[in-house]
């Protein structure tokens, strides 16, 4: 188990370093249009978010089908059987996505006027709505990518590179005048880069695509049954996450979007760690899985989760407790409105990222079925919730209605996992761990606000610190850091030293 781990965590932590240099970047990318002002950013997300679902769409789940069987047919060295799931691949996505590009476009006036009534929308779709190929094509090769175990490549593009484009690009077009049109432009010119990038360096890096003469071996009746079930987990999943951004554009004025907006990405901060593991974690334990190593795959899940759940506790108190100081170093004054949002937001995230192996397991287990009924029901709830309470409370309802419907979903996964495989991802220990922290916490914040009106923020920087090494301390303690993680540590750190001669 240790190699499988050592694969994970050496991963993981590149993962890390690229996917906080890119929540960097997606938060400056989004300051600099929060600058515009609050109905302009209102208008971004409203168009961010519909596109995504249609892009998620176009892709038909088969990205997620390539990282699955290249994992698998990867563990058997089996080539012909690789090549053939990423050629299938390519020619569905190829197709679905110009069919779902064109439907963007021409119902782009339908969608602003008729749903939104809003007619700043309308070039807003349709310049985004070429960004829905070149995005759906990429997610192909990131696949492959990852099922090769080759994280780096998807995290320099990705991650890193595509929002460093879209910041650069950005500023260079506002600064020209072009405002919203030119944050637009920049967005699709970028997702154009990153695919001609991606397909040389899986050509040439990873695994010969087009220029190799080994045969391809089809299996597209198993792969679509597997990745049709998932666009619809995974569609869903994004509906769950723009849901309450399109219920507030739909019943709130369109700065409330751009408010509440301020809080979702500060909220995401809470799945750098999880998505960080989760990013190799699938294709390591489905390899295992050919391999018949059972027991291993579980040692692998709770060790995992320990370490999402200790990473992430500190992470998530200080957003929720510090909610408007937060909201307005990072945006301004103007914004801070959002920081009950926030707070809520917040909590909901925490129990995802607790959770959130629970769905890759169920995906190795090919229980996409099961993933697909769940993450619809969720969904559902989400959206139901969202017409109830966004109407009384504003965008602190959009935030209830998927902070509970975030909390469900992660509930229920857990649930099955543990009638299935018989393992809880939290044991009494970590949850003795979290009670702890958080009271900590609340009684530093309740003797701060007594002797403050305003508390220095340098206060909350000294507390949180103090905080920290007593925390660290005790899960020392605790003995919930073993020999066995600090051997891990420490093989990757002499790897990492290695790797710089």
């Amino acid at each position: 188990m240790k190699k499988q781990l050592n694969t994970i965590v050496k991963g993981a932590g590149f993962v890390f370093i690229g996917m906080a240099f890119s929540k960097i970047f997606t938060l400056l990318w989004r300051i600099i249009i929060s600058h515009l002002g609050p109905d302009a950013y209102g208008l971004f997300s409203l168009v961010f978010s519909i596109s995504s679902i249609v892009t998620m769409l176009a892709t038909l789940g088969l990205g997620g089908g390539v990282l699955r069987y290249v994992s698998y047919y990867r563990g058997k060295n089996d080539k012909e059987h690789i090549k053939g799931v990423i050629v299938s691949s390519l020619k569905i996505v190829t197709i679905s996505s110009i069919i779902f590009a064109f439907l963007l476009y021409r119902f782009s006036e339908f969608i602003s006027l008729s749903i939104f009534n809003n007619v700043l929308l309308v070039p807003l779709f349709k310049i985004f709505s070429f960004s829905v190929f070149f995005l759906s094509i990429s997610d192909i090769f990131f696949g492959i990518s990852i099922g090769f175990e080759n994280a780096k490549y998807v995290i320099i593009l990705q991650q890193i590179l595509q929002n460093f484009l879209n910041v650069t690009l950005s500023i260079f077009l506002i600064y020209l005048g072009y405002n919203l049109i030119g944050v637009s432009i920049a967005y699709v010119f970028s997702a154009f880069i990153i695919l001609l990038l991606s397909i040389l360096l899986i050509e040439y890096k990873v695994f010969p695509v087009f220029n190799t003469k080994i045969k391809s071996k089809y299996i597209n009746n198993e792969l679509l049954n597997y990745s049709i079930p998932l666009v619809f987990v995974v569609v869903i999943t994004q509906i769950l996450t723009w849901i309450d951004t399109i219920m507030i554009g739909y019943f709130e004025p369109i700065s409330a979007v751009g408010l509440y907006n301020t809080a979702v990405p500060i909220a995401n901060l809470l799945l750098i760690v999880p998505n960080a593991f989760i990013f190799l974690f699938l294709s390591v334990v489905t390899s295992e899985s050919a391999k018949g190593n059972t027991k291993i795959i579980k040692e692998i899940y709770l060790r995992i989760n320990k370490w999402i759940l200790l990473g992430n506790l500190p992470i998530f108190f200080i957003i929720f407790f510090y909610s408007d100081y937060i909201i307005n170093i990072i945006f301004g004054i103007e914004y801070v409105g959002a920081k009950y949002a926030l707070s809520i937001l917040s909590v909901g995230y925490f129990i995802k990222s607790i959770f959130s192996t629970t769905d890759s397991m169920l995906k190795l287990l090919k229980n996409t079925k099961i993933l697909l009924y769940i993450t619809t029901l969720t969904a559902i709830l989400n959206m139901l919730l969202n017409i109830i309470l966004i109407p009384k409370y504003g965008i602190n309802g959009g935030a209830i209605a998927t902070t509970i419907s975030l909390i469900v979903s992660s509930f229920i996964f857990g649930y099955i996992i543990y009638k299935k495989i018989n393992i809880v991802p939290i044991n009494k220990k970590i949850l003795k761990t979290i009670i702890l922290y958080g009271l900590l916490i609340y009684v530093y914040n309740i003797i701060m606000q007594t002797l403050f009106e305003n508390i220095p923020f340098y206060y909350i920087i000294l507390g949180y610190i103090i905080l920290n090494i007593l925390y660290i301390l005790y899960i020392l303690k605790l003995n919930l850091i073993d020999k066995y993680d600090f051997e891990i540590i420490e093989n990757i750190k002499q790897k990492l030293k290695n790797s710089h001669k």
